[in-house]
């Protein structure tokens, strides 16, 4: 199961920075590849909160981070998001209230900081992207002794990361942290 969800979270990472690209940074591989990745993006999603309660809890608050915090702004984001709401519909899959609103509040603190420019670290990453989506898996890792977490969302960042850095290295140009 540990490396399903590495997996599906490099391919989560990877796929919602491309279909981003797409959107907003006018990048065109294909006709409908935003859409396309959009649908991969949102099935990655629907795979990880399939997987267990705690990994549920925490992508369905990161998905209804999102859509407070008005990220989910171009059709791909919407497929995305609808389909992994699928999922979590239609396997009955459960959330634990606490680690969700824990979650929730915790993207929706950091995003709302990150969202006013305040506290800035390196021009394409901010010290909020790191906590939120590093320093708070880590600790469910070490305070819950639930590895799933830290398995899904540090491989999702660094994908994402990844993925942004190689896009500025060819096109030679800076995009703003997004994520």
């Amino acid at each position: 199961m540990h490396t399903l969800i590495i997996v599906v979270s490099i391919l989560l990472g990877t796929s919602m920075k491309i279909a981003d690209l797409c959107d907003e940074h006018g990048l065109k591989l294909f006709k409908g590849g935003a859409l396309l990745f959009g649908i991969v993006w949102g099935t990655a999603v629907g795979v990880l909160i399939v997987q267990n309660e705690v990994l549920a809890s925490v992508w369905v608050a990161t998905l209804i981070a999102y859509l407070l915090r008005g990220k989910i702004d171009f059709l791909n984001h919407g497929v995305a998001v609808a389909l992994a709401m699928v999922f979590f519909l239609t396997t009955h899959a459960s959330v634990d209230t606490t680690v969700f609103f824990v979650f929730l509040g915790t993207l929706l603190a950091a995003g709302y900081l990150e969202d006013m420019k305040e506290i800035r670290l390196l021009k394409t990453y901010s010290l909020l992207d790191a906590v939120y989506y590093t320093a708070v898996p880590l600790g469910y890792l070490f305070l819950l002794k639930e590895p799933a977490v830290a398995l899904s969302f540090i491989p999702f960042i660094v994908s994402y990361e990844i993925t942004k850095y190689m896009f500025e290295s060819r096109h030679h140009v800076t995009l703003k942290s997004d994520a």
